[in-house]
């Protein structure tokens, strides 16, 4: 019954390190969805950073967005234009528009990706929108970029279902070890008497 202890106690731990990969999947999820700044455009939005990174700009077109109904076009009309300025400096930060179309559909809200930030420095941030003719659309900051939120997301998913499948297979080695039973130890032969 000793034999499979180790086994039970490998699957645990196996188990613990699952648990511990799905919190920080919580984790991340959470700080991929958090939003920096929401405006409707045309207007200025200010927000502060704590760590140098991307910044992905989204065009809400779809849901509810500060309490107003929205159902826009996906694809911004000609004319936007988009500044980032450090609060502190007055320097720019160009955007890079997005290549292809990144959409993103939480319920029934919907968002389509503009354009990413590359932010180097720490700090206060201020967003400026123009639209063309008072054109009005929601938009939305967030940290990171899709992609770079995947790949995380995906690592630490098969991370924890491997854990979770190593553990199995210890327990199950455990199981066997604890209800196979050991031979029993060979007795030394006893002597024959000669009985004359």
């Amino acid at each position: 019954m000793k034999k499979g202890i180790p086994f039970c106690i490998v699957a645990l731990v196996c188990w613990v390190l699952a648990g511990v990969m799905i919190v920080h999947f919580v984790k991340v999820v959470s700080e991929r969805n958090e939003t920096l700044a929401t405006l409707t455009a045309p207007a200025n939005a200010e927000f502060a950073l704590t760590e140098a990174g991307k910044v992905s700009l989204w065009h809400n077109y779809q849901g509810v967005v500060d309490g107003v109904t929205v159902n826009d076009d996906p694809v911004l009309p000609s004319g936007f234009g988009f500044e980032l300025i450090e609060v502190a400096t007055g320097r720019k930060t160009m955007m890079r528009s997005a290549h292809g179309v990144t959409t993103v559909r939480i319920g029934d809200n919907s968002k389509v990706l503009v354009g990413v930030f590359h932010i180097t420095t720490p700090g206060d941030y201020e967003l400026v929108v123009t639209s063309p003719a008072g054109e009005q659309r929601y938009l939305s900051l967030t940290k990171g970029t899709f992609g770079e939120g995947f790949k995380e997301l995906f690592g630490i998913v098969g991370t924890a279902t491997l854990l979770g499948l190593v553990g199995f297979i210890f327990l199950i080695l455990g199981i066997i070890f604890m209800f196979v039973k050991s031979p029993p130890k060979s007795q030394p032969p006893t002597p024959l008497s000669n009985a004359s």
